[in-house]
């Protein structure tokens, strides 16, 4: 079925257009001429045209139906022609036959039925699938991507969700790599994602093979003292001051006088002695240890001033923090091995042991070398940045994986999960599709054997002898097999001589049997829609309760799902035509299945409008019948008035029956004259001035006239308007 229609940017109709939703089986759609309602009918006839581009149609369950269209395109297509194609209808099939086909067309229906549940249900994982990517998408847009946009711009800015989501993806299924520590990637990113860096320059390693010797020489452990063999020897060692008798010697070297007592002590060979005793060699140790001490003040500044540099060069490979404290203590360090030195020069026989910054040093070095590697790596990055650019983005959407992985397995199961449903069932479907195909075709080959077109051409012919169309029929083409010819009684062609009703009604009744089988054996259990477009323009008014109740027939088979007809959609401005098709049972109650809207134009554009199930079509010739139900509260008089009005209405201006022709379907003088006696009455009360408060009709009168009223519509053969109208069956 068709579920709603979308019309637009052609003929009447502006960009806005119309929407036409909420169709049924049944579908009413009133408006005047020139409102559009041949517009829709011919898209729905051919929506392929390109006229038709901005229009759409949606169909129940995606299924499109064939739809079989009765508009003025019809009339000419199908009745300007010598030969009219042939409808194939089950023809002199046996009762055997028939319901093997039916049994064959249930069997299908079955199939049917379940290809439409297995599409809603893989159309429902598919909607699942949906809703989990849409919901999983803005999770990793929250979760992963706006919480590392910052840090790994470079690498993931930019980009929209699915873009984004699509990547995630990508990198999971095509497996992750160890990417690492978080902190270098990140260190790594700020190096590589923004403006190319510049080489940075090594850091050389601090000498300590010099201060090491020194730290560690033999001599600060040694006890520098005169000569044992001198005669004051023995005095200098008993007192061990011989550092203070060397401090002394400066004071005597041009005098007598002894610098302690100020007598004068000192002479010729005093001095001898003392020199003999401070010989050569004990000059030459405190020498070297000077000169050792002069060599370290040297070194020692100059690594104190390496370093000062590094710290000063807030080299950020290097770790500053360590070395500073490094620093401090090698400071420290050497300044304690200065004072012991300038002690020991100072008391030459004392023994000292130098602090060691050896070690200090080394881990400085061992910084040092880290932080070169770093450098290094920082280099070899700047001497390929291209290749290293594309493997730290690599590397990143590898962290950003790895980091949410249960979140991306979770999501990865459940698409999975639906996708292979929906596998499962397209299987299904595709083997339930070949076996709907394999019963359409056995019923195609059984309807081979047992449709003709001669019932068709049967039914036409009745149709017209019974509705008073003597003077043509159908016949079969003498020329074409399966194809019809009007012909008149004397065998002439009549095509080209029917007058406008005439072709109206004949095309009307072929677009019936059309739509009850087929132009070929295949079509005739094609299930289908038809449309309608104003099936009464042309036609005589007493054809019009014809046209109404043969297509009543078939609107009745729709909502009772007999047939191969599925739905319909009724098009027409004539108000009578409108309210006879559309009224079902007593008139009280609405069908459930049949939908009603008004089509009218508005400033030159077609506007719709949607009424439901309630018909929004009323008439004063429709309150008249509501006032003769209720005959009980109003007088004779109204009554009288009331029936005038409904015979005119229906049978002189819409019938074309005068008093008399109606008079005359009563078959025998007394029930002719009972007709006659009430239209003299219903004129006679209508017509003249009555006073009630004089005359008072009786009840048995009013009975017996309303008894004849009822009588004129079942002789006419039109009781089945009577009972519409007055609501009683």
């Amino acid at each position: 079925m068709i579920e709603e229609i979308v019309v637009k940017n052609v003929t009447v109709y502006d960009n806005e257009g119309i929407n036409i939703k909420d169709l049924d089986k049944v579908n009413f759609i009133y408006g005047a001429n020139g409102s559009g309602k041949t517009t829709i009918s011919r898209y729905l006839n051919n929506p392929q045209e390109s006229v038709f581009a901005n229009c759409s149609i949606k169909w129940k369950n995606d299924i499109p139906l064939k739809v079989y269209v009765y508009n003025k395109d019809f009339r000419e297509n199908n009745l300007g022609k010598s030969d009219i194609e042939g409808i194939f209808t089950l023809g002199q099939a046996t009762k055997e036959q028939i319901e093997e086909v039916e049994r064959k067309k249930e069997e299908l229906n079955n199939v049917k039925n379940q290809i439409i549940e297995k599409r809603k249900s893989k159309n429902s994982l598919n909607e699942k699938m949906m809703e989990e990517d849409s919901s999983f998408k803005e999770i990793i847009w929250k979760q992963i991507y706006k919480k590392n946009e910052t840090q790994f711009k470079g690498a993931v800015g930019y980009q929209t969700k699915d873009k984004f989501k699509n990547q995630i993806i990508s990198v999971y299924q095509n497996g992750v790599q160890d990417v690492g520590d978080r902190k270098v990637l990140e260190n790594k990113a700020e190096l590589l994602l923004g403006q190319p860096p510049e080489r940075i320059t090594r850091i050389d390693i601090i000498g300590t093979e010099n201060v090491e010797k020194i730290e560690n020489s033999e001599q600060w452990g040694i006890s520098i003292v005169g000569r044992q063999d001198i005669n004051i020897s023995g005095l200098i060692q008993k007192l061990n001051n011989g550092d203070w008798v060397n401090q002394g010697r400066k004071y005597i070297a041009d005098t007598n006088i002894c610098p302690f007592c100020q007598q004068n002590t000192i002479d010729l060979d005093f001095k001898r002695q003392l020199e003999d005793f401070f010989d050569d060699e004990y000059d030459n140790a405190i020498m070297q240890i000077k000169l050792m001490r002069d060599n370290y003040i040297e070194l020692s500044g100059s690594i104190i001033d390496s370093i000062a540099r590094l710290v000063e060069s807030n080299n950020e490979k290097l770790d500053l923090k360590k070395v500073e404290n490094l620093f401090a203590d090698i400071q420290r360090v050497m300044q304690l091995n200065c004072s012991s030195m300038e002690n020991k020069i100072a008391e030459p026989s004392k023994k000292i042991e130098l602090k060691n910054t050896d070690s200090l040093i080394k881990q400085i070095n061992q910084l040092i070398e880290e932080a070169n590697q770093k450098i290094d790596e920082h280099n070899r990055i700047v001497d390929n940045f291209d290749v290293e650019k594309r493997k730290i983005i690599d590397e990143v959407w590898g962290l950003l994986v790895e980091e949410n992985k249960a979140i991306i397995d979770a999501h990865i199961n459940m698409i999975s999960g639906y996708q292979k449903g929906i596998r499962n069932i397209t299987a299904l479907l595709n083997d339930l599709e070949k076996k709907s195909r394999e019963i359409d075709a056995e019923i195609k080959q059984k309807n081979k054997n047992i449709t003709s077109v001669q019932p068709a051409v049967d039914e036409i012919n009745r149709i017209l002898k019974n509705y008073g169309f003597n003077s043509f029929s159908i016949i079969p083409s003498t020329q074409k097999p399966n194809f019809y010819q009007i012909k008149r009684e004397n065998g002439v062609s009549a095509e080209r001589t029917l007058s406008e009703g005439e072709e109206t009604f004949i095309s009307f009744l072929y677009f019936l049997e059309w739509i009850k089988g087929g132009i070929s054996e295949d079509a005739v259990n094609e299930e289908r829609i038809i449309v309608v477009d104003d099936p009464i323009s042309s036609l005589d008014s007493s054809v019009l309760f014809v046209v109404s109740s043969l297509l009543k027939d078939v609107l009745r088979n729709i909502s009772g799902d007999k047939g191969v007809i599925r739905q319909a959609i009724i098009f027409t401005h004539n108000v009578y035509f409108h309210k006879e098709l559309s009224f079902t049972g007593n008139g009280n109650n609405p069908q459930k299945d049949t939908r009603y809207w008004i089509l009218r134009k508005k400033n030159g554009v077609p506007k719709i409008q949607y009424y439901g199930i309630h018909s929004p079509i009323s008439t004063s010739y429709e309150l008249l019948w509501k006032e003769l139900k209720e005959s009980d509260s109003n007088s004779g008089i109204t009554i009288q008035n009331i029936m005038r009005r409904i015979i005119e209405n229906y049978f002189k201006l819409l019938g074309k029956y005068s008093d008399n022709s109606i008079i005359d379907q009563f078959p025998d003088y007394e029930s002719q004259e009972i007709c006659r006696s009430l239209i003299s009455w219903v004129n006679e009360g209508s017509h003249g001035m009555s006073d009630d408060l004089y005359i008072e009709w009786p009840d048995t009168a009013i009975e017996k006239y309303k008894e004849v009223f009822k009588q004129i519509f079942e002789k006419t053969g039109q009781i089945q308007h009577y009972n519409m109208m007055m609501g009683s069956c």
